[in-house]
Order: C-alpha cells, then sequence, then structure tokens
C-alpha cells in the first residue's frame, strides 16, 4: 500500500476542492481509494489459480446552481482534466437537494484495520484452502469441489468543500468452501463461507467443512413435497430476503419518490412484535463498518422497527434536504448492516417443533416477484422437508409463494441463536403456499 501516495493525494484534492469553490461551485467533494488483495482458487480437487491485484480510483462531485457533475478516474495525472469536466457538467447536470457539504462532525471511531489480516501469506491462504479442499473431498471423490480464499487491505479518503477530511483504512479476508454433486439427473450445489477484517476464531476451515458436509448429507434422500399452507423454518439468509419489503421500504428516496409501502406506516406495526430491526454500522471489523458515510455525515446505529412497530426510514444528504428530513449516516437510503432480535429457542429446537413443513436453505426466481408489495413466488434450492421434528430428505421442483408483508405480520418465531459472523436468526413462519411439479 503507498502510503505516500494517500498523504499526496490530500494536498492535491484540497487544491482542486479550493479551485472548485473560487470557480463558482458551491459544494464539492472528492473521494479516493486505493487496494491491495491476494486471493487462490482450487477446483475439481487441485489448486488451479493464484492471483493479486492492485486497484486505485477517485471521483469528483462538483455543485454548481443546484445541479451535480460527477466524474471517476484511475489515472492520478489527469486529476485537472477530471475536475474540469465534473465542472462542466455540473452546469446540465442532475438536479440535488442541498447546495453544500455540512462542517465535520462528531462521529464514532470504528476499527476496520488488522495488521494481523494485512499480514495474511499468499501460502497461509492456499494452506487453508487446501484443507477446505481435502475436507471436503474425502466425503466422496465423485464430488467437484471448489475452495478458494482472499486477503486485502484498502485506504480511503473523502474530502469535502465543507471541511471533512475522513481516512478509512480497512482489511478483510474470505474463505469459501463446497462445490457439486451429480447424479444421474439430479445436480446439488452446496458450500459455505465466511469473511470479516480481523483475523480471529471465525479463521476457521474446519467449520466450513462441517457446514457444506452438513448440508450435502441432508440432500441424500431425495422426498416429495406436501402441498398446502405449511410451517416453514428459515435460514438467516432467507430470512433477510423474506425482509426485504421493510429493508428496501425504509429508503427514504424510495418514500419521497412515492415506491415504498410503507411510506405512510411510522408507529405502526408492519411486523410481528418479536423482530426489532437495528441498523448497525458500529460494530468493529463487520463488513458494513463505517464512521461516516460518503458525504461525510457521521452514521449511527439506528432502531429502524421495534417490537414489529416502525420506527424510522433512512436518508442520505441529497434525500434529506429534499424532504426536509435530518440525515441519517445512510449511503444510498440503505442500511449497513441489518441485525435482528433473537428469541427464546436454538434452531435446532424450532425444528423440532414442527410437525410438517418445509427448511429453505435457499431460493431461485425470488426476486422475480413484486416484491415492493410483498407478493414472491420463489423455487426452494435446496429445501428440505421436515416431518415430526426432524429433517426427513431433500425435496425438488418446489415452489413457495404469498405475501411477504402478511407472512411476517404474525405468528413469526425467532431463533435465541445466528450463525457468526451475521446478526440474523433463523425464524418459523406460518401459513406459506407451498406446491411443487409432483401435485
Amino acid at each position: 500500500m503507498n502510503d505516500t501516495l494517500h498523504k499526496t493525494m490530500k494536498d492535491t484534492f484540497a487544491g482542486g476542492i479550493d479551485r472548485a469553490i473560487k470557480a463558482g461551485a458551491s459544494g464539492a467533494k472528492i473521494s479516493f481509494s486505493q487496494s491491495e488483495s491476494i486471493s487462490c482458487h482450487f477446483s475439481g480437487g487441485r489448486l488451479r489459480s493464484t492471483g493479486s491485484n492492485r486497484g486505485l480510483g477517485y471521483s469528483v462531485h462538483v455543485i454548481i446552481d443546484g445541479k451535480m457533475g460527477s466524474v471517476s478516474a484511475n489515472d492520478i495525472d489527469d486529476f485537472d482534466h477530471v475536475l474540469n469536466r465534473a465542472m462542466e457538467m455540473a452546469r446540465v447536470g442532475s438536479a440535488v437537494h442541498f447546495t453544500t457539504y455540512p462542517e465535520p462532525q462528531d462521529h464514532v471511531d470504528v476499527k476496520t484495520y488488522c495488521p494481523r489480516t494485512e499480514a495474511i501469506t499468499r501460502q497461509e491462504l492456499i494452506d487453508a484452502c487446501q484443507v477446505i479442499n481435502d475436507g471436503v473431498q474425502r466425503h466422496s471423490r465423485s464430488l467437484y469441489v471448489e475452495a478458494g480464499g482472499a486477503r486485502s487491505v484498502s485506504q480511503s479518503l473523502l474530502m469535502t468543500s465543507g471541511g471533512v477530511c475522513h481516512e478509512v483504512k480497512s482489511t478483510h479476508w474470505g474463505l469459501f468452501g463446497g462445490g457439486q454433486r451429480t447424479e444421474g439427473t439430479d445436480i446439488l450445489h452446496f458450500g459455505a463461507g465466511r469473511g470479516w477484517k480481523q483475523l480471529n476464531e471465525l479463521w476457521d476451515p474446519e467449520y466450513i467443512i462441517d457446514r457444506a458436509l452438513h448440508d450435502l448429507t441432508l440432500a441424500d434422500c431425495i422426498v416429495s413435497a406436501p402441498a398446502g399452507e405449511l410451517s416453514l423454518l428459515l435460514d438467516p439468509g432467507v430470512l433477510s430476503a423474506f425482509l426485504s419489503p421493510v429493508t428496501d421500504g425504509v429508503n427514504g428516496r424510495t418514500v419521497a419518490m412515492g415506491g415504498s409501502p410503507l411510506a405512510d406506516e411510522i408507529g405502526e406495526r408492519i411486523l410481528d412484535p418479536v423482530f426489532t430491526i437495528t441498523d448497525n454500522p458500529h460494530r468493529d471489523f463487520s463488513g458494513s463498518a463505517a464512521s461516516v458515510d460518503g458525504d461525510g455525515i457521521p452514521t449511527a446505529r439506528h432502531v429502524v422497527a421495534d417490537g414489529g412497530v416502525l420506527k424510522m426510514f433512512l436518508y442520505d444528504l441529497d434525500t434529506a434536504s429534499m424532504v426536509g428530513a435530518k440525515p441519517t449516516g445512510s449511503n444510498g437510503c440503505n442500511l449497513h448492516g441489518m441485525e435482528i432480535s433473537t428469541g427464546k429457542k436454538k434452531h435446532e429446537d424450532l425444528l423440532s417443533s414442527i410437525d410438517e413443513g418445509l427448511y429453505v436453505k435457499g431460493m431461485l426466481g425470488f426476486g422475480q416477484g413484486n416484491i415492493a408489495s410483498g407478493d414472491f413466488s420463489a423455487n426452494v434450492s435446496p429445501g428440505y422437508l421436515i416431518h415430526g421434528g426432524e429433517i426427513v430428505g431433500r425435496v425438488k421442483d418446489t415452489m413457495i409463494s404469498g405475501n411477504l408483508l402478511g407472512l411476517m405480520k404474525q405468528d413469526v418465531q425467532l431463533s435465541s441463536d445466528y450463525d457468526e459472523p451475521g446478526r440474523i436468526p433463523w425464524a418459523i413462519i406460518e401459513g406459506v403456499s407451498v406446491s411443487s411439479s409432483a401435485d
């Protein structure tokens, strides 16, 4: 990582912002980032590739007469031209609802950099992925196995005409393993992965092996799915998808543009009372950790829904100015990182309480429904039949459908545990319509 370049760019950008203001801009923002990464990839049981990558880029945003011009580039020597081009584009650019960037404000320092992560070597990545590859391959030599890992370090710089000068150094690692099992016309994809900014106990190849093989073992027997309205046990990732009408609906720009079904629901119960949803960018070393947003507004921990009751919408600087609200430090008016309240029983106990239902681990085609209104239909993949409190086999060609806003508003149970590093539990929901091609 070129620290000298990073320091040089501060002076260059400060001068560029001054020039833009003197030329008639009411506001200007420049962001810069550089990164380095290493990676490796196993496939078919062998190390197939290793790689390294360096990236550098910056963007210039200028406001003139209520319009913004934005230009991105990666050639530092071309900065003067890029700045001039941004000012030219601002004169015919898109309208914005603010004229100046705010002064620096107090913010929470969130940890994003770990020297131990930066010190991970290519050989350590290869060794970890070799363990994953061999562990999965031992289950069956007929499996097509893949494994991979990466480590990255990045530096970013944000400067605004309001006086913000925010620098961040960040690290990240990731490991994954899984593959494909083919038996006749049946093809099953399986796998697991983890990633974090800090090198800690989450770096665990054996965990990835166990999770991948657990799902593979559950899929050994193929059974028929019952039809009708059933109980579903949702994997944390599926629960996140089922909450998308809410997480998308609290986007302040969507609200302002009239596209949110939650526009008039502040103070109303929109979910089962078991749900408290928090946007938490202040969790150290998480993938969503952030002290300020892309405009230099301090981030904050926000309770979006409390006991099922909608509490707030999320706004960036532009959208807040549009509707006369206070910006919430939310890039693009989106959640940084969702956390969901937990229940009283572990997910294994939730499963054992279901007499007849499905465990939904993944879905295909989910986004093709009218998610904004809550209507959805999706193929379960993978999904497992629950009978008498136990998983008895994998289901195929099975579809689930319903209205998410209605399904998530009552009779929901949340697990007391979640799968680190996420903070989203498993959930039971009732009354989902299930059908299959065998019906």
